[in-house]
């Protein structure tokens, strides 16, 4: 579990936000899910260098989602496993996938996996539901978020922890692992999703982010087609950010986020509460299988992943 945050330090959204906000984090976590614990496991199919590869190894174990462990005493070789906050992510990876699945392109990315539910051995898109009532197809106009007077996410991204990494080569990332994976682009999507439209609530919200930064995030989102710049006024040059069909399907990603900062970080007060309206309970986010209903957990699920072309598809199970 990540260690208690110091006076002053990051909440644990923030936190939260700096630890997946990064593609290649993300990425060494989808394959520990998948089945990855060696070292070369992850040297095999993802394209980063020794230095990087074991500097986020090393990160991701001193940030409480990886431990060490011997597997051969002979000779000795120690792995890398996720640890119960690391297993947790596997909420985040199907929400993850439910986007990809609706709105990844196969042009330049990789394709997306079939995720089988192994109770009923049927393909599943996953439906978003609020574990406290039971509801299912629960979407961000039936929450609210509350916010802790005064919190931003800002200080989701003090100096950078590691350079902003260009795409690879050949090497295929998912679009939303794209969209997400690097510390602005993740805060960015977050601020929107809680309801910021205008360039100046962002540069509140997100202090210090540096404007040039900002500018360039919207835009990219804007040719993405995750927000819409419209006018703010008929005629006005002012324009605001509004978050398309495509951007608010994002709201399970940040749920997950969320929910899980607030079980498996301890950073003082819980920055930010979602309720279901329906229930006025908080919102924990599970998901149903489409086709047989049953809520989805972790060890009943797998996927067929093809991590670069060439590679044939092999099933991998995520373990609870």
């Amino acid at each position: 579990m990540p260690a208690d945050a110091e006076p002053g330090a990051l909440d644990s959204l923030e936190r939260a936000l700096v630890l997946l906000g990064d593609r290649w984090n993300l990425m060494i976590i989808r394959g520990a899910l998948q089945g990855a614990f060696r070292y070369q496991d992850w040297k095999s199919t993802l394209p980063l260098s020794d230095p990087v590869l074991t500097t986020r190894l090393r990160d991701l174990v001193a940030d409480g989602m990886l431990c060490t462990r011997v597997y051969s005493r002979s000779p000795v070789r120690k792995g890398y496993y996720l640890t119960s906050a690391g297993k947790d992510l596997w909420r985040l990876f199907v929400a993850l996938h439910g986007w990809d699945m609706r709105w990844g392109t196969t042009s330049g990315r990789a394709p997306v996996p079939r995720l089988i539910h192994l109770s009923c051995g049927q393909e599943a898109a996953p439906q978003l539901c609020c574990a406290s009532c039971g509801a299912a197809g629960v979407g961000p106009r039936d929450t609210t978020a509350h916010r802790t007077a005064g919190r931003g996410l800002g200080m989701a991204n003090p100096p950078r922890r590691y350079r902003r990494s260009a795409q690879v080569g050949d090497f295929r990332i998912p679009d939303s692992i794209e969209v997400i994976g690097d510390r602005w682009s993740t805060a960015v999507l977050s601020a929107s999703l809680l309801g910021t439209r205008r360039f100046g609530d962002f540069q509140r919200l997100l202090t210090p982010v540096p404007p040039g930064t900002l500018t360039e995030r919207l835009g990219m989102f804007a040719a993405q087609g995750v927000l819409a710049k419209q006018p703010i006024t008929v005629g006005g040059k002012r324009e605001e950010y509004r978050l398309t069909a495509k951007g608010l399907d994002f709201f399970p990603v940040f749920a997950v986020l969320v929910d899980w900062a607030t079980q498996w970080i301890t950073a003082g007060p819980v920055p930010l509460v979602i309720r279901h309206q329906a229930c006025g309970e908080r919102f924990i986010p599970s998901f149903a299988c489409t086709a047989c209903g049953v809520v989805l957990v972790g060890s009943a699920i797998s996927m067929q992943a093809r991590y670069q072309a060439g590679l044939k598809p092999v099933e991998h199970r995520h373990e609870a």
